[in-house]
């Protein structure tokens, strides 16, 4: 069974927060088609009736990094990303991101980088 050997792979880690997000996108209808097997936090899945890539990564102390590798899956068509702190799993939207943007008192985002003097991309 399919299910049973990306089980082993991610319950047989210490990643906490991909173990924690797993039946929590399969309780609201995800189904794992599969994961990558170098990266286990990354995972191809179907949802309402679309085949799409998710990355989960953790949230510990109340932020997240993504790494270039996930970077190029989050920017295929449909594909989420997921945050767990081990506890709690959130899905990241861009709703949610520019709702903590001006919740933070600014309403200036720049148009090229967050960085000064660094471009993105």
């Amino acid at each position: 069974n399919s299910n049973e050997v990306w089980r082993g792979k991610i319950w047989g880690s210490s990643e906490a927060y991909i173990s924690k997000t797993i039946p929590y996108l399969e309780k609201k209808g995800y189904s794992i088609i599969e994961f990558d097997k170098e990266y286990p936090n990354i995972l191809k899945v179907s949802f309402n009736g679309k085949d799409f890539m998710i990355v989960i990564r953790p949230s510990h102390d109340r932020h997240y990094q993504v790494h270039n590798n996930e970077r190029n899956v989050l920017l295929t068509e449909n594909a989420e990303l997921w945050l767990s702190d081990g506890v709690n799993v959130v899905q990241e939207t861009l709703n949610s991101l520019m709702s903590r943007i001006f919740n933070s008192g600014t309403v200036f985002i720049p148009t090229d980088s967050f960085v000064p003097g660094r471009l993105l991309g």
